[in-house]
This record gives structure tokens, sequence and C-alpha cells, in this order.
């Protein structure tokens, strides 16, 4: 049990400030009690960003915020100390605490959230919990994790691995796996050369990109789901790195062959490609307006849904941005480099408005959805939900401000 307190405190963000704290389920809860000190609560000016719900982990000195993650209506939050928290994304109440899901030092890799399982993949092993919080089985694996997981059907999820093979050599695959097997947790592994990136799974069949620069994708049986003239799989020219993400019709993936791809998830077939003069070791993020992609030494890039050509270029690219948020319907949101907040038109990547610089040293982004807020928290677990204020008359805890002609212009 999680001896430290959680205070949970939201800011109301159309009204004055209301305290929120809830006790979660299960016998890893987490005991919430009253905040410490009270927020900076006041009319919150249009054009900034305010924070409209608050958690306190209450860490001590040697334990700082590591990572947040959002998964399926939860933000959860690992500290250094493999503490793992996870709070209702829209409220901030305790869902899920626990000391030390491995211990310190050890990988843990994202949570991945299944319909009756919340799973932590380490290093060699699956930490499973039920959904109210109590510990399943500590499921030992044959082989390495190389990469964030994503969930499948039922109690399957898919990882990258490494495992040895019986001529001792090591070999990098893309591993299915039971959580809800006690013995024999493997289902399958196909050889890739190496998953480094996280899978994603969508319909019955998983996509992922392999370290011989392979677009896979395989059902739960591990058949091909593609016939191409080349084989069974989508080739690029060097190694797949980065998280390959899909949605109902397609499927992205950047290269180090310096592309990102973007190929009908039913066929395998090339839809478009950009060519960013770089090597890619990261992926793209798919919002409802954009494909944002980080490519080094250019900054933020983000293409179009809506753009035609078998060749796409960016609509807007903002050299300072580090990272995309969150977009609404009008304005996409961005971390930059001096770790402020920008609001930009998302059509054109004009800048409307920016915070001073912050102290968050973690983020969650939020892509699927045109609600405007997003996730983020300082090294002594503070944890937020912060919105942009665009209508007057928001009361909450305001992210300062800074003058729009001090924001960075790159579009």
């Amino acid at each position: 049990m999680v001896n430290r307190v959680i205070a949970v405190l939201c800011l109301g963000a159309m009204a004055a400030m209301c305290g929120c704290a809830d006790s979660a389920s299960g016998p890893t809860a987490a005991r919430v009690g009253p905040t410490g000190a009270p927020a900076h609560v006041e009319l919150a000016p249009e054009h900034s960003f305010v924070k409209t719900w608050r958690a306190e982990l209450g860490l001590g000195d040697k334990q700082t915020l590591k990572a947040l993650y959002l998964r399926t209506g939860r933000v959860f939050a690992y500290t250094t100390d493999n503490d793992v928290y996870a709070f209702d994304r829209l409220t901030g109440s305790v869902l899920f605490a626990q000391n030390s899901v491995v211990p310190a030092g050890k990988t843990l890799w994202a949570p991945i959230v299944l319909t009756d399982y919340m799973v932590f993949p380490s290093a060699f092993t699956c930490e499973v919990y039920s959904t109210k919080g109590d510990l399943v089985q500590s499921e030992q694996l044959p082989f390495s994790v190389t990469s964030n997981g994503c969930a499948g059907d039922g109690s399957y999820i898919f990882v990258g691995a490494s495992m040895v093979d019986s001529d001792i050599s090591s070999s990098g695959r893309l591993a299915c796996v039971d959580v809800a097997d006690k013995y024999v947790p493997l289902v399958w592994s196909l050889v890739t050369r190496g998953v480094a990136g996280s899978p994603s799974f969508v319909s019955g069949t998983c996509y992922t990109g392999g370290g011989d620069g392979c677009l896979y994708a395989v059902d739960e049986l591990r058949h091909s789901a593609w016939t191409l003239k080349d084989g069974d799989v989508f080739k690029t020219d060097k190694a797949i790195v980065g998280d390959v993400v899909a949605d109902g019709a397609s499927v992205y993936a950047a290269s180090m062959d310096e592309r990102l791809y973007c190929i009908d998830r039913q066929t395998g077939k090339l839809r478009w490609q950009y060519f960013a003069e770089v090597p890619l070791p990261q992926g793209p993020v798919i919002s409802t307006a954009n494909v944002y992609l980080f490519v080094p030494g250019k900054g933020l890039v983000a293409i179009s849904r809506t753009s035609t050509g078998a060749i796409r270029t960016p609509a807007w690219t903002n050299p300072d941005a580090l990272q995309f948020l969150a977009e609404d319907e009008r304005y996409s949101y961005l971390r930059m480099m001096d770790n402020s907040l920008l609001a930009v038109n998302k059509a054109t990547g004009e800048p409307v408005f920016q915070s001073v610089k912050t102290n968050f040293v973690a983020y969650a982004c939020n892509p699927n959805s045109k609600e405007g807020f997003f996730y983020a928290g300082t090294a002594d677990g503070h944890v937020y939900q912060i919105k942009p204020v665009l209508t007057p008359g928001v009361v909450g805890e305001l992210i300062g401000q800074q003058p729009l002609n001090q924001a960075p212009v790159g579009h």
C-alpha cells in the first residue's frame, strides 16, 4: 500500500474553485487528504493557460516525477522509484497508486490498459493488475522487453522483444503476450531485427516497425494482413525506430531513411510520403487535423490530413517547438524548446499566445480529441491538467502569459 498522501485539487474552469478529492477503490489505493498550500486562483485573461486540476504526489527529497502517460481515460504518473499513480483524466481523482511496481533502478515501460487489466511491462516481467488496482500476477517473460507496447484484444498485448536463439545469438522481435496465462505467456514472436518503437493495434491487426526497415502488419495468429509485390511487408531503406501509429484508414511510420510514410491500413500500399532530409528517430503524432512530426534540426512540422498528393509538404513548421500537446477547433498547443507553452493557428502555424517558461518536466499529450487540454507535471510531483483560456470569465490557477510579440515565429 502506498503510505504517502495524495491530494487532488480541482480548479473550476468556468466558476469558483471547488475541492475535488476521492478515494480510489482496492487494496493498493492511496489515502486522499487535504491539499497543502492553496492554489493561487484568479480570473484568467483570454488567451492564457490555466491549471484545471492538480494532484500532489507528496514525493520525498530523493524521488522525482519521471513520466506521464494518457491511456484510456487515465493519466499515469511514474516516479524515479517506479511508484505508479493513475488519475481520472477529467477530474483528477485517484484511481490507482502503488509503491515500486518494480524495484527502483529497473526499467518500467509505459502502461498498457486492457478491458480487465492494467499492465506494466518491465525489463523481463509484466506486472499485471486488475482495473480495480489489485495485483493479479508478476508474469515472468522469456525475453527482454525493448519497447513500449500496445493493447490487443482480450488479454493480449504486443511489445518489442529481444531473445536468445538456439545459436546463442540475440534476435529482435515483436512478441504477442497473453497476460492472463500464468505459465506460458508468450503466444508467438515475429523476427524483425529489433522493435524500438511502440507498435499499434487496430481492428485485429498489429502494426510495427523493425530494425530491418520493414513495416509489418500481422493478426493475432501471426498471419500477415498484407500481400504486396515484394512480399507481405512494406519496406523502407533503413530501420524504423520510432512509434508506429495506426488509425481507421492509415498506418504512419517514420524511418531512418529520412522519410515519413503513410500506408493504406488495409492493403499495405503507399498513400503518401514526406521527405524530411534527415533521419527520423521519432514517430509521428496523429490528431484530427494534422500529422505532427519532430524533425531534428527543423523543429515540429505539421502536415494537413486534408492535403493531397503522393509527396506531402508541411502546412507549417515551427523551428522552436519540441512537442505537440493538444488541439481544439482553432488552435494547436505546443511545447517549446524553452519549456514554454505556445498556441498556434492549427491550419497556418501562426503564433497566437504563449506562456512564460514553465518548470514542467513531463507531459502527456491529448491528440485524439478537440478538447484542447493536456497534462504536465513538475519534478517534485505536482501533476496538472492544463487548459487554454479562449473566452473571458474563466477562473483558475494561471500559468503566466508572455506577450504575443515574443512568441517564436516559424510557419
